[in-house]
């Protein structure tokens, strides 16, 4: 599971890239939501097509394996909860990963600690548990899901094989129809490979570069019904995946600055919103936040931005060509809703 940015005070600086020109991003409006404080907020954060905002809020521990997602309105004026404690027929390994499918509805990834099946639970608009859906999966320790509108679905994590020196991880890309049947590997040209000399004899062990490029790549939906998959890596290398399970390599990612760090992507109106966070642990400033506008067919940035305001913060929740949603603390630690513009 991909570590949290907490979205309380981090802010940012200007940046250019290519000589264009990078706009700053201001406050234009804060919605409060009710009942619900920010501490402890972690990513993924997630959006569907109502604009609903989503995000992990573990149960007061800062791990996501203790935690459940949450949805909050676009109005902030409705708390749904998805819990995983809720399943009484599976003995969870805690929450790994989750993915939104049509509004409302939540695809929460998950281990049986009986079985070792990965399991995914999906829930209604309203919470409750809807099905309970077994991968066979052995030897695969799962990481990022995604849902296309078919209901297939799209899995990728770690695989772990024996080798002379030891037990070597390699990326796992599958897709899976609705009942949870494999239906075919997912081939990612220019894929991460192994070092053939570099194993880990124990899973679980601190994971290296390699793995950890592995474990914090991104799955998003876009508005326009595929699935989009992010490799981190020395390039982070973008695939388009259709409800067909075919896969389109489309670009890769160029960061604003030698030390960002690529946070996050939503999809919406044909483009591709790239966040990236720098932190200065020097001088321990608040980092900075630069997001490119990348056009999906041309792989080109058309417009980039940045923002420097504490109270919009690093947690981009939505994005559409008109402006960005941010989840985000109010002074007094309440959960609201941000909405910068240009």
């Amino acid at each position: 599971m991909r570590t949290g940015w907490l979205a309380l005070i981090l802010t940012c600086a200007l940046s250019g890239l290519h000589g264009q020109e990078r706009l700053k991003l201001h406050m234009n409006r804060a919605v409060p939501v009710a009942d619900v404080y920010a501490n402890f907020m972690m990513a993924p954060f997630r959006c569907d097509a109502d604009n609903n905002a989503y995000f992990i809020a573990p149960q007061f521990q800062p791990t996501a394996s203790s935690g459940i997602v949450l949805r909050v309105s676009a109005d902030g004026q409705r708390v749904t909860r998805y819990n995983l404690n809720s399943v009484t027929d599976i003995k969870s390994t805690g929450l790994v990963e989750y993915a939104v499918g049509s509004p409302g509805e939540v695809y929460a990834l998950t281990q049986d600690q009986r079985s070792r099946d990965t399991v995914i639970v999906k829930f209604d608009k309203n919470g409750a548990v809807k099905s309970v859906i077994r991968l066979n999966t052995s030897g695969i320790v799962p990481r990022q899901l995604g849902v296309l509108p078919s209901g297939s679905f799209f899995l990728a994590g770690l695989k772990y094989q024996q080798t002379d020196h030891g037990a070597q991880v390699h990326p796992y890309t599958s897709m899976f129809n609705e009942r949870g049947q494999f239906l075919q590997p997912i081939r990612l040209a220019g894929d991460l490979k192994p070092d053939p000399k570099d194993a880990k004899v124990v899973i679980g062990s601190s994971l290296g570069k390699y793995e950890s490029e592995l474990d914090q790549s991104l799955a998003v939906r876009g508005d326009d019904g595929q699935l989009y998959f992010v490799r981190f890596g020395p390039k982070a290398l973008v695939f388009a995946l259709s409800a067909a399970g075919e896969v389109h390599e489309l670009f890769a990612l160029s960061p604003p600055s030698p030390r960002s760090e690529l946070a996050d992507v939503r999809v919406a109106g044909g483009r591709m919103a790239v966040e990236y966070v720098e932190s200065d642990n020097k001088t321990n400033q608040t980092a900075k936040v630069y997001i490119n506008i990348v056009d999906l067919a041309t792989g080109e940035t058309v417009q980039k931005y940045w923002h420097q305001d504490w109270r919009i913060g690093v947690a981009l929740a939505c994005y559409s060509p008109e402006d960005f949603t941010f989840l985000s603390a109010a002074e007094n630690g309440q959960l609201q809703l941000v909405h910068a513009v240009p």
